[in-house]
C-alpha cells in the first residue's frame, strides 16, 4: 500500500475521532452525560456503534478526551517559567496562561460521580507528574516539599473549577482567570498564617 493511502486513512480515522469526540461534547452538554447514549452518540457523529466502539471503549472516555493534552500544555508553560519564581506562582501563571478552562469544559458537571471519578483519577496523575516537575526545579531534591506544594497547587485548582462550574450552572457569569487568581491568593494567605 503506498504512503499516500495510508496518510489519508490515518486523517480519515482522525476526522471520525474528532466527529465522535464533538458529537458527544455537544450531546453532553445538551443533556448531560448520564442522559447520552452511545447510540445517540454514534448517530450525531453520523457513524454506525460499532465504529464508535473502534475509537472508544465507552462514553466515559469521551468526558475529558482533552485532559491529558491540557497538562501537557501546562506543564510547557510551567517549564517556561523563570527558575527564581516559587512553584505556586509558576503553577498558576502556568494555567492562566492556557487557559483555565481547558481543565474542566463548563458544561460538565464535577459532581457527577463518573465525572468525579475520571477527575480524582486525572488529578492523581497529574499531581505525581506536577511533583517530579516542582521537585526538578529544586534540583531534583527537596522531593517531600514538592509533593505537598503539588497537593497544594492541584487542591487549589479543582477548588476553583468547582467554583466556576457552581456558578455557570446557577446562571452567573464565572471569570475562571480570576478564580484561580483568588484560590491562589487563599492558598498563599493560608499558608503565610
Amino acid at each position: 500500500m503506498a504512503a499516500t493511502e495510508l496518510d489519508r486513512r490515518e486523517r480519515n480515522k482522525a476526522r471520525t475521532r474528532q466527529r465522535i469526540a464533538a458529537a458527544a461534547r455537544r450531546l453532553f452538554e445538551e443533556q448531560g452525560f448520564t442522559a447520552t447514549t452511545v447510540a445517540q452518540i454514534a448517530d450525531a457523529a453520523d457513524v454506525a456503534p460499532r465504529t464508535f466502539f473502534r475509537y472508544f471503549e465507552a462514553k466515559e472516555d469521551l468526558l475529558l478526551p482533552d485532559l491529558q493534552g491540557s497538562y501537557e500544555a501546562i506543564a510547557r508553560e510551567f517549564g517556561r517559567r523563570p527558575a527564581s519564581e516559587d512553584p505556586l506562582t509558576a503553577y498558576e501563571s502556568a494555567i492562566l496562561a492556557v487557559g483555565p478552562a481547558i481543565l474542566l469544559p463548563g458544561a460538565l458537571n464535577p459532581g457527577d460521580p463518573v465525572l468525579a471519578g475520571r477527575l480524582a483519577h486525572a488529578f492523581v496523575a497529574w499531581k505525581a507528574r506536577l511533583t517530579d516537575l516542582i521537585a526538578a526545579r529544586f534540583g531534583g531534591t527537596r522531593h517531600l516539599e514538592a509533593a505537598v506544594l503539588a497537593g497544594i497547587a492541584v487542591a487549589t485548582t479543582r477548588a476553583a473549577m468547582r467554583e466556576a462550574y457552581g456558578r455557570e450552572a446557577a446562571g452567573e457569569v464565572a471569570d475562571r482567570s480570576d478564580l484561580v487568581r483568588q484560590a491562589f491568593a487563599v492558598a498563599r494567605a493560608q499558608m503565610s498564617r
